[in-house]
C-alpha cells in the first residue's frame, strides 16, 4: 500500500512541475527579487534618491542593496545625483519590470531595469533584482565630468 501511495505523489509532482514548465513565463515560481542596488565606483560622493526621497549616501568606492520594503511605494524613479544635485544616472522601475522566465532543465531569460554612467573618475552602476548587468568595462567619460 505504501508503495501504490508513493507512486501516486510522485505522479503529482511529476504532472505538477509539467504544468509549471508550460506556464507562460517558464516555471518560476517565485515571486520576482526587487532590490535596489547601487554601485559607486567613482571618486565622488553621492546620494541615491527613490522617488524624491533621499535613500542612501554612496561615498566614492561603496555599494548598497535596499530591499523592497526600505523603499517607498512602486513605481520607481531611481536618480543619483552629487552633492551639487547634477544627476549621473537613473533608472525607471515598475512592478512586472523584472522577468524571470526558467525552465527545469535551467534554461530561460532573465531580464530586469538596470541604468549608470561611465565619468572620467569611474562608473556608477544601478539595477533592480538578483542579477548585476552584463558589461562594463573602462569608464571614458569627458573631462570635467566628475566634478561635484
Amino acid at each position: 500500500m505504501r508503495r501504490r501511495t508513493a507512486r501516486i505523489v510522485n505522479m503529482g509532482l511529476v504532472v505538477l512541475v509539467a504544468l509549471a514548465a508550460s506556464l507562460p513565463g517558464g516555471c518560476s515560481l517565485l515571486p520576482a527579487d526587487y532590490t535596489l542596488h547601487a554601485s559607486n565606483a567613482t571618486t565622488l560622493a553621492l546620494t541615491l534618491v527613490v522617488n524624491d526621497q533621499p535613500v542612501s549616501v554612496l561615498e566614492p568606492g561603496t555599494s548598497v542593496d535596499i530591499p523592497p520594503g526600505a523603499l517607498p511605494a512602486m513605481p520607481w524613479a531611481v536618480v543619483v545625483r552629487t552633492a551639487s544635485g547634477r544627476v549621473i544616472a537613473t533608472m525607471p522601475v515598475a512592478q512586472g519590470s523584472i522577468v524571470d522566465q526558467r525552465a527545469i532543465d535551467g534554461t530561460g531569460s532573465y531580464s530586469a531595469p538596470a541604468g549608470g554612467a561611465a565619468l572620467s573618475c569611474g562608473r556608477v552602476t544601478l539595477w533592480a533584482g538578483g542579477i548585476p548587468p552584463s558589461g562594463g568595462g573602462v569608464a571614458l567619460g569627458v573631462p570635467g565630468d566628475c566634478e561635484p
